[in-house]
């Protein structure tokens, strides 16, 4: 699994550990990586499906804390404006993103070699992802405050965010805020490094 060249190598690796040994300690692990391979592809289904079953597997660790967080962002993604579940799948995705909040304030280290930095700043990450998920959920609702509020949390986590910092953005020019949008987007304009689109 973890020399896979690619994604699709990766899902098939994964699924062998997990056809030939299936009460492997290395099942939640194996999910985790064909939920993320899947996530990386853009295939929200399988991302949700493998994602699912990997919490089911495991509900206290960081990867099942972010697993929770592909869900989320999985959901809050996919779901479209006028859809009839729009309400019971953003609920959910917040529900999850939430609950990822919670599970990292005591998840244990994945890899014990990570330093304490390492390991803090790892969990800030997802944290960042998981209200990155509200802040969609919250777009998706046209609820500008709540996209904003949650975008910032976001960019608080991990101040280097640019998508997150984008994502403000657009919520302040859709709220009316137009001074903090484009503040927002000079700031994303003067980050070095950061990835041209």
């Amino acid at each position: 699994m973890f020399q896979a060249p690619d994604n699709d190598t990766r899902i098939k690796a994964a699924n062998e550990l997990l056809t030939k040994f299936a009460d492997t300690d290395f099942k939640p692990l194996a999910l985790y990586m064909i939920a993320n391979a899947y996530n990386e592809k853009k295939d929200a289904t399988n991302t949700i499906i493998f994602a699912e079953r990997m919490v089911e597997a495991d509900k206290t660790s960081a990867l099942s804390a972010h697993s929770r967080v592909m869900i989320a962002t999985s959901l809050a993604l996919n779901t479209k404006e006028f859809d009839f579940d729009k309400e019971e799948k953003l609920g959910r995705a917040d529900k999850l993103a939430k609950e990822a909040i919670e599970v990292l304030k005591t998840a244990p280290k994945f890899n014990p070699g990570l330093s304490d930095e390492q390991w803090e700043q790892a969990k800030r990450n997802y944290v960042g992802e998981a209200y990155i998920a509200m802040g969609l959920s919250a777009t998706v609702r046209k609820n500008w405050n709540g996209a904003i509020e949650a975008y910032k949390a976001a960019a608080e986590q991990d101040p280097g965010n640019g998508p997150a910092l984008v994502r403000m953005g657009a919520a302040q020019a859709s709220a009316g805020k137009h001074d903090d949008a484009i503040a927002t987007f000079d700031k994303v304009i003067a980050m070095e490094g950061m990835d041209a689109s």
